[in-house]
């Protein structure tokens, strides 16, 4: 069954090469603003200090960034990528996993993005890293209008559901996770006072096939005022 399936999809796609279709790929962002949102946690773990922080992932691509669940094979999902193009159609591609995440209790993609806490060098170098969490899963939904002049941005939202279905980020709208959610903290207990890179990047194991794969890591300065 799977072999008839590829086969479709490559005779598709060489249509739509023929034909003259382009793709409509997205292109995700990390956005700055969410990560301002930030804080320190000294209750939830006693003896530990966590930097709260919320994160957001855009589109801002000419597509939209849909995934859509295939087979289950125990508590995994194959996640197939849809990429649409400019005759209307479309094809697929696998991309990685869908779990359920038992604190959110809801399907999430994995390894949608991932946190660091990095050194500064100098007034504004990149330095090493001091501690980071691991890649971390999202439920991707059409959570705030991003950037609305973007081609293709529809005022309405698309995906609303945290299912095992379809998920997905529309242009022109961004994914958020609130710093108050679970997993949206790094340990810092161990780093001392000062300022530091907060980096954020989407799609860390570039799951997802985008128009642009160099801009998805964003940074701000942070101050770390804990001991």
């Amino acid at each position: 069954m799977f072999k008839n399936f590829s086969i479709v999809l490559l005779s598709f796609t060489a249509f739509a090469s023929i034909t003259g279709a382009h793709s409509l790929l997205p292109d995700l962002k990390t956005a700055t603003y969410p990560l301002r949102n930030h804080g320190l946690d000294f209750s939830s773990q006693p003896g530990r200090v966590l930097f709260r922080f919320s994160n957001g992932v855009a589109n801002i691509g000419k597509g939209r960034m849909e995934i859509r669940g295939g087979a289950v094979s125990g508590s995994t999902q194959q996640v197939y990528q849809r990429i649409y193009n400019t005759h209307g159609g479309h094809s697929n591609r696998l991309a990685g996993t869908f779990i359920f995440h038992p604190d959110h209790r809801h399907t999430h993609f994995e390894d949608f993005s991932d946190y660091k806490i990095r050194m500064i060098v100098g007034t504004s170098g990149v330095g090493e890293i001091l501690a980071k969490t691991e890649k971390v899963s999202f439920c991707l939904i059409d959570w705030t209008v991003y950037n609305p002049s973007l081609a293709n941005h529809s005022p309405r939202p698309h995906y609303l559901s945290c299912g095992s279905t379809v998920q997905g980020i529309s242009v022109g709208w961004a994914d958020i996770y609130e710093s108050s959610l679970p997993g949206q903290w790094i340990d810092v207990t161990d780093i001392p006072s000062g300022q530091y890179w907060l980096e954020s990047t989407a799609d860390p194991k570039n799951r997802l096939k985008e128009s642009n794969e160099t801009n998805n890591t964003t940074r701000i300065k942070i101050t770390l005022d804990h001991l």
